[in-house]
Order: C-alpha cells, then sequence, then structure tokens
C-alpha cells in the first residue's frame, strides 16, 4: 500500500472512533451532555440592559381570590322631632280695662272696668265663654256744663279667635247691660264688641277693644192735661285698652 492511502486510511479511522465511542459509551454521552450545559453563559452574564428590564419588570400579577362585599348601611339617624305644642284648651279669665267713653255728644269721659269670665276650647283656634263686667263712667265738664257719670254692669257672651300660630287674635263680644246714671235715673240696653288682642305670655295678653252701648230712654211731658212721652234710641261708644290673665 502506497504511503499516502495508509496516512488517509489512518485519519478516516481516527475520525471514526470518537463516533462510535460516543454512541456505545453512555458515560461518553454523560461527558459531552455536561461540557455542554457548562459552556452555556450564566443568566449573570446576561447584558447589563437585559438584566435591568429583567429587574424592573413588574411580578407576575397574582389572582387572590375575594369574597364577595356587601353594602354596609349607615345606622337609621334618630328621627328629629319637633316640641309638641300644647293642647288648647278652656281657661278661666280676669280682666281690667282703661279707656274713654262717649255717652253725650262730643263729650269724652274716662271709663274704668273689670271683668271676669270662663272660655271653653271650641275648635283649634277658637274659644268661647261667658263674661261678667262691673265698670264705671266718671262725670266731667265741659264749656261749663257738667255731665254726670254712670256705674255699670254687664252679663253676655264673648269668643276669641286665634290666628293661626302666631299670638295674634280677635275678640267679639255680644250681651246686656244696665246703668244707674243717678237721681233715680237709670238706662238698660245691649252691647256688642271687638277687639285685637296679642297674647304676651301663655297666660297674659293686652287687648284693645271697642264697645257699641245701644239703650232706649223716655222723655214725658204734660200738655194741659194730657201726658206725652218721647222714645230715643242712644247710644254710648267706649274704647278700652285691657289686660287679662287667663287661669
Amino acid at each position: 500500500m502506497k504511503p499516502i492511502a495508509r496516512h488517509l486510511l489512518a485519519v478516516a479511522a481516527a475520525a471514526v472512533l470518537p463516533i462510535h465511542a460516543q454512541s456505545l459509551s453512555p458515560a461518553w454521552t454523560e461527558y459531552r451532555q455536561r461540557q455542554q450545559t457548562e459552556q452555556t453563559p450564566p443568566a449573570a452574564a446576561q447584558p447589563p440592559a437585559h438584566r435591568a428590564a429583567a429587574e424592573t419588570a413588574p411580578p407576575p400579577a397574582r389572582l387572590v381570590a375575594t369574597e364577595p362585599t356587601h353594602a354596609v348601611q349607615a345606622p337609621p339617624s334618630p328621627a328629629v322631632t319637633t316640641p309638641a305644642t300644647e293642647t288648647p284648651r278652656g281657661a278661666a279669665f280676669v280682666a281690667l280695662q282703661a279707656g274713654q267713653a262717649w255717652i253725650y255728644d262730643d263729650v269724652r269721659q274716662d271709663t274704668q272696668a273689670v271683668s271676669a269670665g270662663y272660655r271653653w276650647q271650641a275648635g283649634p283656634v277658637v274659644q268661647v265663654g261667658i263674661e261678667g263686667v262691673a265698670a264705671r263712667i266718671d262725670a266731667t265738664s265741659k264749656d261749663g256744663w257738667r255731665f254726670g257719670g254712670a256705674d255699670y254692669g254687664s252679663l253676655g257672651a264673648n269668643a276669641r279667635f286665634q290666628f293661626g300660630r302666631t299670638p295674634l287674635f280677635a275678640l267679639a263680644r255680644l250681651g246686656y247691660w244696665y246703668a244707674d246714671v243717678g237721681e233715680g235715673d237709670s238706662a238698660d240696653g245691649g252691647y256688642a264688641g271687638v277687639g285685637l288682642g296679642v297674647d304676651i305670655h301663655r297666660h297674659v295678653n293686652l287687648t284693645l277693644a271697642y264697645t257699641y252701648h245701644l239703650y232706649a230712654s223716655s222723655d214725658c211731658y204734660r200738655v194741659y192735661s194730657t201726658a206725652y212721652c218721647d222714645t230715643d234710641i242712644n247710644r254710648a261708644d267706649l274704647v278700652t285698652l285691657g289686660l287679662e290673665a287667663r287661669f
């Protein structure tokens, strides 16, 4: 065999031996796998840019099982209550009045009165009752003429009407009166009055009232043996300011 052929044969044999050894020996196979693993660059050897991106990447979100939430109801607020108003009721009363009286035309006389009575509750804003009055009209003088006074009393009904929840109210009066005018003379008739008032306390009020008194007077005279009598319808006006206390 020629020398060149022998050299080529030796080279081919050397190349085939590792292949067969690799395929036939398990130890060789394990050795080669370990070498390849060691030759793989570690993660630390990655470029800084990739390592920084890996470090700054947010961790994967984990699914956390949550329980269904329920709406929390706030505790009920306490009910706002308004102060209860006092239940209307009837009451006894006593009142003092003072003012001016006109019995004669253009003649003004002082008058004073005291009254008492009771009112019953007839509705949410209405009271009705009875009253008795004892009063006096003072004598006076004008232009040299003297005008006598009178003592009088009255008995009648009264009603009070409240204006809603305000302290204002209206007053109405109606009844019979009798007066002693002196020297054995007397007069009687009926009266009617209206007024406005204001409650300054639950037991006290002020009232401005006008009262109209109506009465008849007779004048008799004789002509010879014949007597003649004339009957006149007269009026007396009173304007008074009153202070009333209720119990």
